[in-house]
C-alpha cells in the first residue's frame, strides 16, 4: 500500500514538470534566500573612483548575468569567474540597457574589450580575440570614463 501511495506521488510530480512552460527554466529564479550574493571591491590604477563588483557565483547566476534588470546602480558591475582561459562568450540576451564588457586574464590585465554593446544586438555573442579568465560587465560609458585600454591591469 505505501509503496502505491509513493509511486502515485511520484507520478503526478512528474507530470507536474512535464508541463511546466517550455522556457520555464530559462527564467531567473525570484528566491533570493537560498543563493548569497557576494560583492569584491573592483579599482582601476591611477583612478579615484571606487567600484563593486557582483561575483555571479553559481552556474545559474552565470546563465542570468545582468538579464532581466532594469538598470546597474552607480559604480557597480557584475564579474564572471570562470575556471579556465577561454574565448568566454557574453550575449545580451533579455537586457535592457548598455553594456561595456571587459575580459581579463588570469594576471587581471586586459586582453579585450568592448563597448556600448546593446541589447538589440541579441543574439550576437561577444568573444575576446585572447583567452580570458575573467569577464566584466559594466554600464556604458566605463571603458571611454576610465579611459582603459588593452594591457591595462585591474585590481579586484
Amino acid at each position: 500500500m505505501k509503496s502505491i501511495l509513493l509511486l502515485a506521488l511520484i507520478s503526478v510530480l512528474g507530470i507536474g514538470y512535464l508541463f511546466q512552460p517550455e522556457n520555464a527554466l530559462d527564467q531567473p529564479t525570484t528566491d533570493t534566500k537560498s543563493e548569497s550574493v557576494d560583492f569584491l571591491p573592483f579599482n582601476v590604477p591611477g583612478s579615484e573612483n571606487e567600484y563593486s563588483l557582483e561575483v555571479a557565483l553559481s552556474p545559474e547566476a552565470q546563465r542570468t548575468g545582468l538579464s532581466y534588470r532594469e538598470s546597474l546602480a552607480d559604480n557597480t558591475g557584475m564579474l564572471f569567474i570562470f575556471n579556465e582561459l577561454d574565448n568566454h562568450g557574453i550575449w545580451m540576451k533579455d537586457m535592457n540597457f548598455n553594456l561595456d564588457i571587459l575580459w581579463v586574464d588570469e594576471n587581471k590585465q586586459i586582453v579585450y574589450l568592448k563597448q556600448a554593446v546593446t541589447p538589440e544586438s541579441f543574439p550576437d555573442i561577444f568573444t575576446p580575440n585572447k583567452p580570458a579568465k575573467y569577464v566584466i560587465e559594466m554600464s556604458s560609458g566605463f571603458i571611454s570614463n576610465e579611459n582603459l585600454q588593452v594591457g591595462d591591469k585591474l585590481v579586484f
